[in-house]
C-alpha cells in the first residue's frame, strides 16, 4: 500500500521528545499556545503510532485511511493491502497460515472449511432467529444437521437440513444418538415434536453500514470497520447502540481510541436536536480504552 501522506502534525511531550531530538528535529522550547508540535516525515514516526495517515492499496488502488500501526502491520513484502484485498491475497487459500497443504479438497470438506456452507450456515442461524430451537438459549450456538453431514451429501448445504442449536443442546443430541448417520427422525424424536417449518426463501439481511464521525467514512458493518481500524467489532457495535428510542448510546461505551461510531441510519436520521444530545451525552461519559 503505497503512503499518500507524506509529513504528519505530531504533539511533542516528554514520552518522545528525546527520540525526535535524535533524529535530528528541531524541538520547540515554547509555544504561543502551551502546545509543541512538529511537523516531521512519515518514515520518521514510531511504529506505533496511532496517527492516522492516507494510503493507497496496492492490489485495488483504493485509497483509504488508517493508523500508521495498522499500516506496518499490514505491510507484507513491501506491499500493504485494504482490508478486503488483505483477506483475499493474504488470508485466503494457499496464502493463510493456517493453510495445510497436505489436505486433500475431499478432506477440506470433510471439515466444513470451504464458503458456501458457511454461507449455508449463516442462512440457518438467521431463519432461525439465532436461537436455540431446543432451548432459546441464544448463546454458542451451532448448526445441526437433521441428516447427518456424513452421509447425505445432497442436503449438506440444504437449508431445511440444518437446525440452530446451542453448544450444550448439541452436544446432549450427539450424545444420545452418536455423531454419525443421524437422521430428522432421530432429531425429532429427541426434540419431543415434528420440525415443518425450516426452508428459508429470503436473502440474507445486509449488515448494518457504520460511520466514524472522525474520519466521515462509512463502512459496511462493525466487522468491516473493526478489520480496518483493528478494533473489535463488539466494540464499536457498544458505540453505536441506541435503547427505547431515547438518545442514550450504548451503556458506558461512547468512544474507542477517540473515534466515535454510529448506524448509519440512526446518523442519517438524527435531527440537530438529536445530534446535539449525543454529543452533550458523549461529552459526559467516560471513554473506553482498549489496551
Amino acid at each position: 500500500m503505497s503512503l499518500v501522506t507524506k509529513k504528519v502534525s505530531i504533539g511533542i511531550n516528554n514520552a518522545n521528545k528525546k527520540y525526535y531530538k535524535e533524529l535530528g528535529y528541531d524541538i520547540p522550547e515554547h509555544s504561543p499556545h502551551g502546545e509543541k508540535s512538529i511537523v516531521v516525515d512519515i518514515c520518521d514516526l514510531a511504529k506505533n503510532s496511532e496517527k492516522q495517515i492516507e494510503v493507497v492499496c496496492d492490489n485495488c488502488g483504493k485509497h483509504s485511511f488508517m493508523t500508521y500501526q495498522n499500516y506496518n502491520r499490514r505491510n507484507h513484502d513491501g506491499k500493504t493491502y485494504c482490508s478486503k484485498c488483505a483477506h483475499a491475497v493474504l488470508m485466503s487459500g494457499e496464502n493463510n497460515k493456517r493453510w495445510n497443504p497436505n489436505l486433500t479438497d475431499k478432506e477440506r470438506i470433510q471439515r466444513r472449511s470451504y464458503p458456501e456452507y458457511i454461507e449455508f450456515c449463516r442462512k440457518v442461524k438467521v431463519r432461525d432467529n439465532f436461537t436455540c430451537q431446543c432451548c432459546g438459549s441464544k448463546r454458542k450456538l451451532e448448526v445441526h444437521h437433521l441428516n447427518g453431514y456424513n452421509w447425505d451429501i445432497d442436503g449438506r448445504l440444504d437449508v431445511k437440513n440444518g437446525v440452530t442449536l446451542c453448544e450444550k443442546c448439541h452436544k446432549n443430541f450427539h450424545y444420545k444418538y452418536g455423531k454419525q448417520n443421524t437422521t430428522k427422525e432421530q432429531f425429532e424424536e429427541w426434540l419431543g415434536y415434528t420440525i415443518n417449518y425450516l426452508d428459508f426463501n429470503d436473502e440474507l439481511p445486509a449488515p448494518k453500514k457504520v460511520i466514524c464521525l472522525e474520519n466521515n467514512k462509512i463502512y459496511r458493518s462493525c466487522i468491516d470497520a473493526g478489520k480496518e481500524l483493528n478494533i473489535l467489532p463488539s466494540i464499536i457495535m457498544k458505540c453505536c447502540l441506541r435503547q427505547e428510542s431515547k438518545i442514550r448510546y450504548g451503556q458506558s461505551t461512547k468512544s474507542i481510541h477517540g473515534l466515535h461510531f454510529l448506524y448509519l441510519d440512526d446518523y442519517n436520521t438524527m435531527s440537530d436536536k438529536e445530534f446535539d444530545e449525543y454529543i452533550q451525552w458523549i461529552n459526559e461519559k467516560k471513554t473506553y480504552t482498549n489496551k
